[in-house]
């Protein structure tokens, strides 16, 4: 019963550790997104942009 117990709690926390990993994989997918999208914005758009006068 207590190895039945030990190995449940095992299970649990890998399926756990598994997402986690998985959802530091996907925001590591979206900082690198993220800052190519920026790149291509300051490379190609940058000059056309007007940004808007304070008044």
């Amino acid at each position: 019963m207590a190895a039945r117990n030990v190995l449940t709690i095992t299970s649990f926390f890998v399926c756990y550790f598994l997402q986690l990993k998985l959802m530091q994989s996907e925001l590591n997918v979206e900082e690198v997104v993220n800052d190519r999208s920026w790149k291509v914005f300051n490379e190609r758009c940058r000059i056309h942009y007007k940004p808007p006068k304070s008044q």
